[in-house]
């Protein structure tokens, strides 16, 4: 495997790990497989990836209450805790991350980082270490704990993101942020044949990976429903997937950018707007 191949599947697991550990999935993707729906046909299978769209109830927090999210971050080579790792916990609207929630998150013995945050916390991780891009992942809704194991996290590497970046010849701007993103249908999983757009449109050069390379032309997904975009204007980006066939509108979700950093989101089925 080549070194560019090696750095694309390092991409492929890190988005896959992410729709898993930060998605909150539609409740239509984790209910029943048939119809029970008041004067539904129960002998008549639901579409498991895209037979939520249209009926999304947003996760509902519940006042008072808190839960526990439990990770672990690794270097994405070496599946160790990076040396000088820096974890802050940010809410959503702080871009820059001047009031952090939590300034210092550290792993404990067992290399899990465990926090507290009320019921329906939305905000972002940011992450910084040697040699790895620094990175904000986007965290929930959160409107349950994690489980006791916790999940992994995959950092890459700056070589990985300027890999890609050369091979979509696409210089990438130091005063800009990234995106890489992760199309997902009901079931949280990455599927062909969605397309993004991106608001506002004055900045960002976008891309989906097809067969391990970056494709500006692509009208859509393949089946690894992976995507991103280079060179955004630091600020909020909002995000809107759809079907790329029928035009069906699957979901959209606001992302923080910032200059120098990889924003990494799950763009899963939402309510529409």
């Amino acid at each position: 495997m080549t070194c560019y191949s090696k750095c694309m599947d390092s991409i492929r697991r890190h988005l896959v790990l992410l729709a898993v550990l930060f998605v909150a999935v539609p409740v239509a993707a984790c209910g029943n497989q048939r119809d029970l729906s008041p004067g539904g046909d129960s002998s008549v299978p639901v579409d498991l990836i895209w037979g939520c769209l249209g009926n999304i109830e947003e996760p509902m927090p519940v006042p008072g209450e808190t839960h526990a999210m439990s990770f672990s971050i690794v270097d994405s080579l070496t599946r160790e805790t990076p040396a000088g790792l820096t974890v802050r916990l940010c809410a959503q609207v702080d871009l820059n991350c001047d009031a952090p929630l939590e300034e210092e998150l550290t792993p404990g013995a067992d290399g899990h980082i465990t926090v507290t945050v009320p019921s329906g916390f939305q905000g972002y991780l940011e992450t910084d270490a040697p040699d790895l891009m620094p990175s904000l992942i986007l965290v929930g809704p959160v409107v349950n704990d994690s489980t006791d194991v916790g999940e992994e996290v995959r950092l890459e590497r700056t070589v990985v993101v300027d890999s890609i970046a050369r091979a979509a010849d696409i210089p990438v701007d130091p005063t800009k942020g990234h995106i890489f993103s992760l199309l997902a249908g009901c079931d949280g999983f990455g599927h062909a044949g969605v397309s993004f757009t991106h608001e506002p449109t004055a900045s960002g050069e976008a891309f989906y990976l097809m067969d391990l390379g970056p494709d500006q032309d692509a009208p859509s997904s393949d089946e690894s429903g992976q995507s991103g975009i280079f060179n955004l204007d630091p600020g909020l980006v909002t995000i809107t997937t759809t079907r790329a066939e029928s035009g069906e509108f699957i979901g959209t979700k606001r992302a923080p950018i910032r200059a120098g950093f990889m924003t990494y989101v799950t763009l899963s089925p939402t309510a529409a707007p």
